[in-house]
């Protein structure tokens, strides 16, 4: 009996000590598995540190490359011409020696980079300390709850968008004093260096794409016929509609859009056409910056004015892009550029809502869909900064409904055949979904265009 006692008491004793030993090794995995955490997000630190490294010496890199651009250009010919202007505008004195304001090249140079500036085409060639003249200056901002109801003009006497013509703009290339970020200008950098910067418009691109189709599918993916009462009561809607089919007669457009009612899948894609057509005509158009200040609005309608017309030579149409890319900069660089995103993101909604009601869903909150599609509307604006600030001219066009399907422009949503094939056969489009997008570089001796995005589009089938 007792032999079995003790027995039993040391078997109890190799339990007990088994279960501590277990417990320790339990413990010390735990430890070990804290220390592996720790040095996996130790290492996941430097290189996200590493790469900002990198990806900080490839825009010094850039800014680098656009100095010496610009520095060559400031010594030819084509710096010239502003610099006389500006000098006969009393940068120089009598017997034509720089003074304060008219300094030197060099000078100017030495003084923005001493100071940490960015140079830029219009720094170089019409440096100007002098404030403002009070002609350029807006109206004081409204109170709250007073934006006008036409143009918005929320300049303030304390941040002013100052004329081109004694413009010195740090935030074209990054940065702003309000701190909203600005677009790097391009126009003065080789083509061939801004690979990344051209992928990253077209994912923007497709973000923009990507949200409207998602606020369609939420809001306006449902079979919802519209009859003669419905037109009756949304003749802006309908009429929007219709344009959207463009060339095509009334009666030949109204029937297709009715086809399109009854079958979900193409009423998604035409609702999304409705939607992606208002942005390109409105938000992506130099006409959204109208509003800010009456001397923003008279450079940008004299620059793009200018560049509409025929004869422009590829020097002056190089010199308005940049002029254009630094007047919306100037605008994104005030303190009240926030409050002027704000107001031309709702003007931009609520012309949405006005030309969407007969397309929406039955029964869906209509709040929501206006707020939803409020932060589409803000995606694209932001973009169409990014477009009127990199110095390129971005030429955004919508297919004709019928027009023969291209390869190099087109790309069919709803055909597995080989585009190549499509073309061969002469196939015919019923609509375009989204413009195709060309990019134009006017900066160098010769035009340089490329195309970085293509249209989807519905085929006849």
């Amino acid at each position: 009996m007792a032999e079995r006692d003790r027995a039993s008491s040391e078997r109890d004793r190799a339990c007990e000590e088994r279960d501590a030993a277990t417990s320790q090794c339990a413990k010390y995995y735990h430890d070990i598995q804290l220390l592996t955490s720790t040095i996996t997000r130790l290492e996941e630190q430097v290189a996200r540190q590493e790469a900002a490294a990198r990806n900080h010496a490839s825009k010094t890199r850039e800014l680098e490359k656009q100095v010496g651009v610009l520095s060559q250009q400031v010594a030819g010919k084509r710096a010239m011409g502003p610099l006389v202007v500006f000098a006969n505008g009393g940068g120089s004195n009598a017997n034509g020696t720089p003074t304060k304001m008219g300094r030197t090249v060099e000078e100017a140079r030495a003084e923005v980079l001493k100071g940490g500036q960015p140079i830029t085409a219009q720094l170089l060639s019409q440096f100007d300390s002098l404030p403002p003249s009070p002609q350029l200056l807006g109206p004081l901002t409204p109170g709250a709850g007073e934006l006008p109801c036409g143009p918005a003009k929320p300049c303030t006497l304390l941040n002013t968008y100052a004329s081109t013509t004694s413009r010195v703009i740090a935030a074209c290339n990054g940065v702003a004093q309000n701190g909203i970020d600005t677009f790097p200008a391009t126009s003065l950098i080789p083509f061939e260096s801004n690979e990344e910067l051209i992928a990253g418009f077209v994912a923007t691109f497709d973000d923009v794409y990507l949200m409207v189709c998602g606020w369609v599918t939420t809001y306006a993916d449902r079979v919802n016929p519209i009859d003669e009462k419905d037109i009756a009561g949304q003749e802006r809607c309908w009429a929007y509609m219709l344009g959207c089919l463009s060339p095509l007669g009334e009666k030949d457009a109204a029937f297709v859009i009715g086809s399109f009612q009854r079958d979900t899948a193409t009423r998604r894609w035409f609702v999304m056409r409705m939607v992606v057509q208002y942005i390109q005509m409105h938000v992506w158009s130099y006409t959204t910056w109208l509003g800010y200040s009456d001397a923003s609005d008279a450079d940008l309608n004299r620059i793009c004015k200018r560049l509409a017309e025929k004869g422009v030579t590829l020097d002056q149409r190089g010199e308005l892009l940049a002029e254009r890319s630094l007047c919306v900069s100037a605008i994104m660089g005030t303190q009240d550029y926030r409050g002027f995103r704000k107001y031309m993101i709702a003007q931009h909604t609520k012309k949405l809502r006005d030309i969407l009601p007969l397309v929406l869903n039955p029964g869906i909150n209509r709040s929501d869909a206006g707020r939803d599609l409020a932060v589409v509307v803000a995606k694209a604006f932001d973009l169409s900064a990014q477009l009127f600030t990199c110095g390129w001219t971005f030429i955004i066009s919508m297919p004709e409904a019928g027009a023969k399907f291209a390869k190099p422009s087109m790309r069919a949503r709803n055909s597995d055949v080989e585009p190549l094939e499509l073309q061969m056969r002469g196939t015919r489009i019923r609509f375009a979904v989204t413009p195709f997008v060309t990019l134009r570089d006017d900066s160098g001796l010769a035009i340089v265009t490329r195309n970085i995005d293509r249209s989807s589009v519905l085929i006849e089938q």
